[in-house]
C-alpha cells in the first residue's frame, strides 16, 4: 500500500546448489522442546534441479498459568534451470499451531478506587476450556526470465489459506482491592476461513545514460481475498461465564465451559487490491542520485460484518521521493519524503471499517563510514504527519474491538552505530526519541515510549566460543484510558555459542537476565513479560 513506516522483505528458502543441510533440536524453561531439519538435496546431474525441504515440530508450555503451544511445520520447494535465460521455483507450506489457556484481552490493571492493581508474573485470566488453533497453507509458483540486455521479469502466484477454531474468555471491569471482585466474564467460540491469492509481474534492469547507470523498477499485481468468521450462540440466561467472576486470581477451572449453541456467520468480507508501482534510481553524477516511485492501489471491500453492510471502494496514487549526496567516500546525506496512504482492518463503533489514514513523512540524515568501513554510523530526523490514525476506543455490546480516527504529528531522531571494531568483536547501538502530539499539540499514543535504546555486543574466543549480550531500555509508558502506566525499564539478553567441530555447535541463550518484571504492552492489552528463562540449541551441519 502506501506507508513509509516500514517494509518487510520476505524472501523464501530456495535450495543451494549442493546436497547439504542441518538439523537441531531445542529444549528450555516451561518444557519448551523443538526439533528441525533443513536439508536441500540436488535432483539432476546436470544440476540444473534441486530441491529443499524443511521440517520443525515444537511444544512448550508457558511462565503465564494454564498457556501451552505446540505446532508442526514443514515446507518443501523446488527450484529449477528451463533454458538459458529462464527459472522456475515451486513451493508449498504448512503450519498447524495449537493453544490452549489463552487470554482473550490481557490482565485487569485496575482497582475500584482508581488505583493500579499489580499481580504475580502468571497470572491470567484464562480458563483451561479455551484454545486457539489454527492451520496455515501457503502454495507458491515463480518464473523469472533473464533478457540479454540484463533485464529481468518475474512473475509470480501465491496462494494461502488459513482456518481458526477457538473458545475464548474475556474478562473486564475494576477490582476490589479487599475483596477481589468486580471483574465481569464474556465467553466466546469462534471459527474462520481465510483464502487469498496474489498474482504479481515485475520488470527490473539498468539503463546506461551519459557514462551512467540508472535503475528502473515496474510492477503489477492483483489479489483478492475472502475471511469468513463463524460464531457460536450460548443462552445468556443459563450461562456462568457470562457475568461477575470469582475473586480475582481465580482457579483455571473456576468458570464452567458454556452450552454452546449453533454456529452462525459473523462477518464475511471480500477483499480486492489492484497495484501499479515503479521507482527509478537517477544518477546526476557518481556522488549525486535522486530516488523517485510511485505507488497506485485501486481497493475494494464489501460484505457484512456483524449485520452492518460495508461497501468500500478506494483508490490513491502515492508518490515519493528522496536525494542523497556523497560528500566524500565516507560521507553520505539524503533527504526524502513520502506519501502516507494506509487502508486500515479496524472497525469503528458501528463495525465499519475506518477510513485510510493519510499523511506525509518527511526524513534526512547522513551515514558515515569510519575505520576502514568497519563501522556505519547513521543520524536521521523525521516528521510524520498521520490524518484519520485508528486509536483504541473499547469495546462494543459484543466485545469486539472498535476505533475511532485521531490527527498525529509525529517527529523523532534516530542514532545507530554498527559494525565490527575488531575482527573478533561486533557492536550494534541504537537510540531513537520521538515526540507524538495530536493536532491541539496535546501528547498522545503515550504507550509509545519517547526514549528508547537497544544494543547488542558479541564477542569471539580463539574462533570457537562467542560471547553475547544484548537488551533495550525504554522510557516510561502510560495510557490514560486505561488509567495504567509502565516505569522505564532494562531487558537483558544474552548467549554462548560453541563451534564444537567444523559441523557441531550449540548454544545457550538466558533471556531477562535481571529477572525484570514488566508489562509487555500499554496500546490495548498486557500482561506480564516472562521472567528470566532460557534455552540450549544443539546444531549439526553436513
Amino acid at each position: 500500500v502506501g506507508n513509509a513506516s516500514g517494509t518487510i522483505n520476505y524472501v523464501r528458502k530456495r535450495p543451494k546448489n549442493e546436497t547439504s543441510g542441518e538439523v537441531s533440536v531445542s529444549a528450555g524453561s516451561y518444557n519448551f522442546m523443538r526439533a528441525q531439519a533443513d536439508v536441500s538435496v540436488v535432483l539432476t546431474d546436470d544440476d540444473k534441479w534441486a530441491g529443499r525441504f524443511v521440517a520443525a515440530v515444537e511444544d512448550k508450555e508457558s511462565y503465564l498459568n494454564g498457556l501451552e503451544n505446540d505446532r508442526q511445520f514443514i515446507y518443501a520447494v523446488v527450484d529449477g534451470q528451463i533454458s538459458d535465460y529462464a527459472t522456475i521455483a515451486a513451493g508449498y507450506s504448512y503450519q498447524d499451531a495449537n493453544t490452549d489457556g489463552n487470554t482473550w484481552g490481557g490482565l485487569v490493571f485496575n482497582y475500584d478506587d482508581g488505583t493500579q492493581a499489580e499481580w504475580d508474573t502468571s497470572d491470567s485470566t484464562t480458563q483451561e476450556w479455551t484454545y486457539w488453533d489454527t492451520t496455515i497453507e501457503q502454495a507458491f509458483v515463480e518464473l523469472n526470465y533473464i533478457f540479454a540486455n540484463s533485464w529481468q521479469l518475474q512473475a509470480s502466484y501465491n496462494k494461502r489459506n488459513s482456518t481458526e477454531d477457538d473458545k475464548l474468555f474475556y474478562a473486564y471491569g475494576a477490582i476490589n482491592k479487599d475483596t477481589g471482585l468486580g471483574l465481569q466474564g464474556w465467553p466466546g467460540r469462534f471459527g474462520g476461513k481465510l483464502e487469498s491469492d496474489l498474482v504479481e509481474l515485475k520488470l527490473r534492469g539498468v539503463v546506461d545514460m551519459f557514462g551512467l547507470d540508472h535503475e528502473f523498477n515496474l510492477g503489477v499485481s492483483a489479489a483478492k481475498s475472502t475471511d469468513v468468521l463463524h460464531q457460536y450462540a450460548f443462552d445468556s440466561a443459563t450461562t456462568p461465564a457470562l457475568g461477575p467472576t470469582p475473586a480475582f486470581p481465580y482457579a483455571l477451572d473456576a468458570i464452567p465451559e458454556p452450552e454452546w449453541g449453533d454456529q452462525f456467520v459473523y462477518s464475511e468480507i471480500d477483499q480486492t487490491l489492484y497495484r501499479f508501482y515503479g521507482s527509478a534510481k537517477i544518477s546526476f553524477t557518481e556522488n549525486l542520485f535522486t530516488v523517485v516511485g510511485f505507488n497506485a492501489i485501486a481497493y475494494e471491500r464489501s460484505g457484512n460484518n456483524s449485520g452492518a453492510e460495508i461497501d468500500n471502494d478506494e483508490s490513491e496514487i502515492s508518490p515519493y521521493a528522496a536525494l542523497t549526496y556523497a560528500i566524500t567516500d565516507d560521507v553520505r546525506t539524503y533527504i526524502s519524503y513520502s506519501d502516507v496512504y494506509q487502508p486500515q482492518e479496524q472497525y469503528s463503533i458501528d463495525r465499519q471499517f475506518l477510513a485510510p489514514t493519510k499523511g506525509e513523512n518527511y526524513e534526512t540524515g547522513v551515514k558515515i563510514e569510519l575505520f576502514d568501513d568497519r563501522l556505519l554510523f547513521t543520524a536521521a530526523y523525521f516528521i510524520a504527519e498521520q490524518n484519520n490514525l485508528a486509536a483504541y476506543g473499547g469495546t462494543d455490546e459484543n466485545f469486539q474491538y472498535w476505533y475511532y480516527g485521531v490527527d498525529v504529528e509525529s517527529k523523532g531522531v534516530e542514532l545507530e552505530l554498527v559494525g565490527k571494531v575488531t575482527d573478533d568483536l561486533n557492536v550494534s547501538i541504537g537510540y531513537a526519541k520521538i515526540d507524538v502530539e495530536d493536532m491541539q499539540g496535546n501528547d498522545a499514543n503515550t504507550w509509545a515510549p519517547r526514549d528508547s535504546v537497544n544494543f547488542s555486543v558479541d564477542y569471539t574466543l580463539l574462533s570457537k566460543l562467542t560471547l553475547g549480550l544484548g537488551g533495550r531500555w525504554q522510557s516510561e509508558v502510560s495510557n490514560v484510558d486505561y488509567n495504567v502506566s509502565q516505569d522505564s525499564y532494562l531487558l537483558l539478553n544474552g548467549f554462548v555459542q560453541w563451534q564444537i567441530t567444523d559441523a557441531l555447535s550449540a548454544k545457550a541463550n538466558i533471556n531477562n537476565i535481571t529477572d525484570e518484571k514488566y508489562i509487555t504492552s500499554l496500546h490495548t492489552i498486557g500482561y506480564y513479560a516472562a521472567p528470566a528463562n532460557g534455552s540450549v540449541t544443539v546444531s549439526y551441519n553436513f
